[in-house]
C-alpha cells in the first residue's frame, strides 16, 4: 500500500477508480529516470536523493512520491558512524547539562566528548544526527524494470483505495480455492457462494468496529490473489471523504497489474496455538491447514483444519471474535453443513438469537486459551469408537498367515483397519503357531531359530541381545517378548542403569 495522502483517484458521479498508470512510453521513460536516479545515489546520503526527487515532484508530486515509496523498498539504508549517534548525543548533552554561555565552554565539551569516544572532534557535528532518515546512506539498491515498477504502483494504489471500502464483491473464474484460503488465513470477514463462478462478499475496513488499520492491511494482502485469476471482477462501496462511491474493476485491466505478485500470509494466534497443541499432545494425528472447500447449503465453508488418523477425518473450525453480522452468517453456514466438524467456539461471542443446532457438530468452548484436555479427549473418544467398530468387524474375518513374521502395520495397511484396532485384536485373539509381540506376530519356527541363535551367542545384556535380534528383523519393542519366550530372564539394575540376561 501507499500512504493515504498519495492516493490518486478519478471520480465521475458516484463512480470512483484509482488513477492507474498506463504502460505508455512517457510513463515508462519517467519510471526509468527515477530508477536511474536511485542507482546514481548508491553510496550517497538519502537526503541528497530527496533533494533530486523534489525537483521531479514539481509537476507530478503524488505520482513521483508513490513511485519513490516503492523504490525505497528496494533500497538498503545504513547509518555509517564509528559511534552510535544516540550514545554520542547522550554523552554530549549530559556534559552540557549546565547552561553553556560561551564558545570556549562549548569547545571544551566537544573535545571531551571526542576524547571519550576516541574520535576526531571535527566529526562530531557530522555524526551527531547520522541516524536521521536524511543522513542515512544508500548502501545498495535493487533496480526493478520500469514496467514492473508501474504495475506494482497500480497494485499499491488499488490497495490504498480499498482501505476505505465498506464492502466488496469479488468473482473469479479460477484460483478460487487459493483466494478463499487466503481470505480465511488473513482473518477477513467474508461470505462465499458458488454458481458458474465463485462469488466472494467481504466486509471492508470501514465496516469493522475496531482494529480498522490491521483489517485494512489484511484486505490489501488479498488483492494480489484476486488479480491472479484469469477472469475476475471487483465491485466495492468506498467511503471517500464521507461520501459513498462505487468502485468497479475487472480483468480487462490485467496488463496494468503485476503478473506474479507475491501474496503475504498471516496466522492467527489461536490457530497457531491449536496446531502446536495437536503436534505436541496428539502427534499421531496428521494436521492439514485450510484443507478443502465444504458446501454449506448454497454457501461455501472453508474449515481451518483437517485432522486425520487411520480412517478418521475431523474438520475443525475456530469461531473467534468479529462483528455480529459475520457471526450470524458463520452460524448459518455451520448449521447447513452435513460434514461432521469440531467447533471451537469463543465464549466471549455474543451470538444473540443465533444458536448452533446441527447434530454433525461437536462444540468445545474456549475463552482466552484452548482447552487442551477437552480437545485431546474428543480425539481419543473418536479413536476408541473407531477401534470398537473395527474390532467387531475383525471378529468376523478369517485371517490366516504363512509368513514367518507379520507386522501389525502391514496388516493395517492391507486391510484398511487402524493400527490400534489390529494390535488390540491380535493381543486378545492369539493366532495358532504365532507369538503375539508388541508390533508383530512371530511364527513359532522363527522363535526356535532365534532361541538357538541367542543360546549360541550368550549375550550378557539386553542391549547385546537386541543387536543380535535386530539382524533377524526383530525390533527393540519386540525383543523382550521373544527373550522371555525362549526362557531368558531379564533383570534391570537401577544403580548401574543396565539390563542383564540370565539363562
Amino acid at each position: 500500500m501507499l500512504p493515504s495522502e498519495l492516493l490518486i483517484v478519478k471520480r465521475r458521479g458516484s463512480l470512483i477508480q484509482p488513477k492507474l498508470a498506463l504502460l505508455s512510453q512517457s510513463n515508462l521513460e519517467y519510471a526509468s529516470e527515477l530508477i536511474s536516479l536511485y542507482m546514481a545515489h548508491v553510496g550517497k546520503r538519502r537526503g541528497e536523493l530527496a533533494e533530486k526527487l523534489q525537483e521531479k515532484e514539481l509537476f507530478k508530486y503524488k505520482f513521483t512520491r508513490g513511485l519513490s515509496v516503492l523504490l525505497d523498498r528496494n533500497c538498503v539504508f545504513t547509518c555509517k558512524s564509528p559511534v552510535p549517534p544516540q550514545q554520542l548525543r547522550l554523552k554530549l548533552f549530559t556534559e552540557a547539562a549546565a547552561p553553556v554561555t560561551c564558545n570556549a565552554e562549548r569547545e571544551k565539551i566537544m573535545r571531551k566528548t571526542a576524547a571519550y569516544f576516541n574520535i576526531d572532534r571535527a566529526m562530531i557535528p557530522q555524526l551527531l544526527y547520522a541516524d536521521l532518515d536524511e543522513n542515512l546512506l544508500i548502501q545498495s539498491f535493487g533496480p526493478p524494470d520500469p514496467a514492473s515498477l508501474l504495475q506494482n504502483y497500480n497494485l499499491s494504489l488499488t490497495q490504498t483505495l480499498l482501505f476505505n471500502a465498506v464492502n466488496l464483491e469479488i468473482t473469479v473464474s479460477n484460483n478460487w480455492q487459493r483466494l478463499l484460503y487466503t481470505a480465511k488465513k488473513l482473518g477477513l470477514i467474508y461470505e462465499a457462494a458458488i454458481d458458474e463462478q465463485v462469488k466472494l462478499k467481504i466486509d471492508g475496513p470501514a465496516s469493522v468496529l475496531k482494529q480498522t488499520k490491521r483489517y485494512g492491511t489484511a484486505l490489501a494482502k488479498l488483492v494480489p490473489e484476486i488479480i491472479k485469476a484469469e477472469k475476475w471482477t471487483l465491485h466495492a462501496t468506498i467511503l471517500f471523504h464521507e461520501r459513498k462511491c462505487r468502485l468497479e474493476l475487472d480483468s480487462s485491466l490485467h496488463s496494468l497489474y503485476p503478473n506474479n505478485p507475491a501474496a503475504e500470509t498471516f496466522d492467527s494466534k489461536i490457530e497457531e496455538q491449536f496446531a502446536c497443541l495437536i503436534r505436541q499432545a496428539a502427534p499421531d494425528w496428521k494436521i492439514i491447514r485450510e484443507p478443502t472447500i465444504l458446501k454449506a447449503g448454497r454457501s461455501l465453508l472453508l474449515p481451518d483444519f483437517l485432522l486425520e488418523k487411520d480412517n478418521i477425518q475431523v474438520y475443525v473450525e475456530i469461531v473467534g471474535f468479529w462483528t455480529p453480522d459475520y457471526i450470524k452468517r458463520k452460524i448459518e453456514k455451520l448449521n447447513n453443513t452435513k460434514t461432521p466438524m469440531l467447533i471451537l467456539l469463543n465464549e466471549k461471542l455474543s451470538l444473540g438469537a443465533c444458536t448452533l443446532e446441527n447434530p454433525h457438530l461437536t462444540i468445545i468452548k474456549y475463552r482466552n486459551k484452548l482447552p487442551a484436555k477437552q480437545i485431546i479427549d474428543h480425539l481419543k473418544t473418536l479413536t476408541s469408537h473407531l477401534i470398537e467398530k473395527q474390532l467387531t468387524t475383525l471378529k468376523h474375518l478369517n485371517m490366516q498367515f504363512t509368513e514367518p513374521l507379520v507386522t501389525f502395520q502391514s496388516i493395517a495397511e492391507q486391510t484398511g483397519f487402524s493400527y490400534e484396532a489390529i494390535k488390540e485384536y491380535f493381543t486378545l485373539n492369539k493366532q495358532e503357531n504365532y507369538i503375539t509381540a508388541q508390533t508383530c506376530l512371530i511364527h513359532v519356527d522363527v522363535k526356535e531359530k532365534l532361541k538357538n541363535l541367542i543360546m549360541a551367542e550368550k549375550p550378557k545384556t539386553f542391549e547385546e541381545a537386541c543387536i543380535i535380534l535386530k539382524k533377524e528383523g526383530i525390533s527393540v519393542e519386540d525383543a523382550a517378548v521373544i527373550l522371555k519366550e525362549i526362557g531368558c530372564k531379564i533383570t534391570f539394575h537401577p544403580q548401574e542403569w543396565k539390563t542383564t540376561l540370565s539363562f
